[in-house]
């Protein structure tokens, strides 16, 4: 018996964690709430770690910022680039396939599992091919998200 949490209870410790941080982070909150997009935005190319993967997080019900989500996927911090890399891929992106797909093969994991659900969502047919290969990556949770994307569609989060 493996004593690594599972995929779905690392991502809700991870929604769960966010969440309460986001709560918390009143300037995200607010801004999300009143819909001020810019704001976000400048709290994801400046403010702290933590403000950074809010604002992602809070910008993917926002399609026009997806060219910052883009520029976020080359911020120093893997939690910010792993938001982006979720935001854009509930935003539907297209413009950042390419990008999303080199993240496949990132040494971080997380941000593996991150792209293959984003490319998923982005379009399941085309990841399909792209995915495979990683069916035999050296990390569990990155088998099985690929395992999951290739029996279908992944749910949203």
């Amino acid at each position: 018996v493996s004593s690594r949490p599972s995929l779905g209870q690392l991502l809700r410790r991870r929604t769960y964690t966010s969440s309460l941080r986001f709560f918390r982070r009143s300037p995200v909150r607010r801004l999300e709430k009143a819909g001020d997009v810019d704001g976000l935005i400048a709290l994801l190319q400046s403010g702290s770690t933590d403000e950074r993967e809010d604002a992602a997080n809070a910008l993917a019900r926002f399609p026009e910022a997806e060219d910052a989500l883009i520029a976020a996927l080359s911020d120093p911090e893997n939690g910010v680039r792993g938001q982006a890399i979720w935001a854009l891929g509930e935003l539907g992106s297209k413009r950042a396939f390419g990008q999303i797909a080199d993240f496949l093969y990132d040494r971080d994991p997380f941000l593996r599992v991150f792209a293959v659900n984003a490319l998923a969502w982005i379009d399941h047919a085309q990841s399909v091919e792209l995915v495979r290969p990683l069916a035999h990556d050296e990390d569990d949770l990155v088998r099985d998200q690929v395992r999951m994307t290739l029996e279908g569609p992944p749910a949203r989060v």
